[in-house]
C-alpha cells in the first residue's frame, strides 16, 4: 500500500519520532518491483498553525522545512499539510507555498475528490487513525460516495 508521510523536520529524533535514518531508510523501499512505496511531504519546520502567521513566518515554516527535507531525503518535496488544518483558502497560506515551490495543498478537511475536480491548493483528506476497522471502513465509504 503506497503511503505519504507528512514530516515537521524540527521534530525528527525527538523521543517519540522517527529519526532521520529511519526516514531515508523508508524513502528508500522499494517493492521486489522497484516500485517506490513511500513519500514524504512537509508538515512544516515546527508544526504552528499556519493561518496564524505573518506571511514572512509562514513562508520561513515552508521553505525551511522543504529545504531540510529534501535535503535529508534526496528528493522533492512538492507537498505540504497544514498544521490544524490552519490556512485552509486562505490567500495567504496558498500564495506563500507557492513561492516555497509547493505544488499540493494538503487540508484536514475530509472528502474524496475525484480527478475533475482537484484543486491541488486545497487538497481534501483521508485520515488514518486510531480507531477500528470497522469504523474507518464507513469513513471511507461515506467519503468515496459509496
Amino acid at each position: 500500500m503506497k503511503a505519504t508521510f507528512f514530516i515537521v523536520p524540527n521534530l525528527i529524533g525527538e523521543v517519540g519520532y522517527m529519526s532521520w535514518d529511519q526516514v531515508r531508510e523508508m524513502n528508500n523501499y522499494r517493492t521486489e518491483t522497484g516500485e517506490k512505496l513511500f513519500s514524504f511531504g512537509s508538515h512544516s519546520l515546527t508544526h504552528r498553525p499556519l493561518g496564524d502567521l505573518s506571511k514572512e513566518d509562514i513562508l520561513f515554516e515552508m521553505r525551511e522545512s522543504k529545504r531540510i527535507l529534501e535535503n535529508q531525503i534526496g528528493d522533492p518535496v512538492n507537498t505540504i499539510a497544514l498544521p490544524f488544518g490552519s490556512g485552509a483558502n486562505n490567500p495567504k497560506v496558498i500564495e506563500a507555498a507557492r513561492e516555497s515551490g509547493f505544488r499540493v495543498v494538503r487540508t484536514s478537511q475530509p472528502g474524496a475528490m475525484t480527478l475533475d475536480t482537484i484543486d491541488l491548493m486545497h487538497v481534501l483528506t483521508f485520515n488514518v487513525e486510531n480507531y477500528s476497522t470497522d469504523i474507518f471502513v464507513q469513513h471511507m465509504l461515506r467519503l468515496t460516495g459509496r
